[in-house]
């Protein structure tokens, strides 16, 4: 288990913003959608707070499988730091974020539209409409490397029969919020490089 966790920091490094584009539609376009690498996510934070794992919820795609591939996510963020929306989908992102949802038809709504509707939870409205300024953040707090020690961390923690959280539970839920915003933003991202054509 101790080998897993350490052999996968330099496997999934990504060298230009093409690749980065590359791997990030393969990720939501063929091994899992946007809500499931969220929920992922999420079931490694349910973990890493509780002392008595849930094995079945965590082996083996939480924490060998999907888990090791949430290091995609990390490099190839950060290759995406400049690869903002275009102005015309952000415009509309912006309309949609205005209005209440029950006052928009989205049937009327091209498709990066009511995708939208699907994703940010975590993220405000300006990282909505760039979300490259949040993964800017994200890189600030912490280098790419650094990020993928930490989720390997937290895989391994999610594995533990007592906590390691005891006085560290803020910067613990600030990490995982900072996790599932790097999701939403590359989502976005992805959204905006499917349809920017359209």
């Amino acid at each position: 288990m101790e080998y897993n966790f350490k052999t996968f920091k330099k496997r999934f490094r990504i060298a230009t913003e093409k690749e980065a584009i590359d791997v990030i539609h393969e990720l939501f376009e063929f091994t899992g959608s946007f809500s499931y690498w969220m929920r992922k996510i999420k079931i490694i934070q349910g973990q890493v707070f509780n002392n008595d794992p849930i094995w079945e919820e965590l082996f083996p795609d939480c924490i060998l499988e999907d888990g090791k591939l949430i290091l995609k996510f990390i490099y190839a963020g950060e290759r995406l730091q400049l690869c903002k929306p275009t102005d015309s989908i952000s415009s509309n992102w912006e309309i949609f974020i205005r209005r209440q949802l029950n006052d928009i038809k989205l049937e009327q709504y091209p498709e990066f539209i009511k995708l939208l509707s699907e994703s940010p939870k975590h993220l405000n409205k300006d990282e909505i409409l760039n979300p490259c300024s949040f993964l800017i953040k994200f890189y600030r707090k912490r280098e790419a490397t650094q990020w993928a020690k930490r989720w390997n961390q937290f895989r391994e923690h999610a594995t533990f029969t007592f906590s390691i959280c005891e006085g560290d539970e803020g910067e613990y839920l600030e990490d995982f919020e900072y996790f599932l915003k790097l999701i939403e933003a590359i989502y976005l991202i992805h959204i905006a490089q499917k349809y920017k054509g359209n």
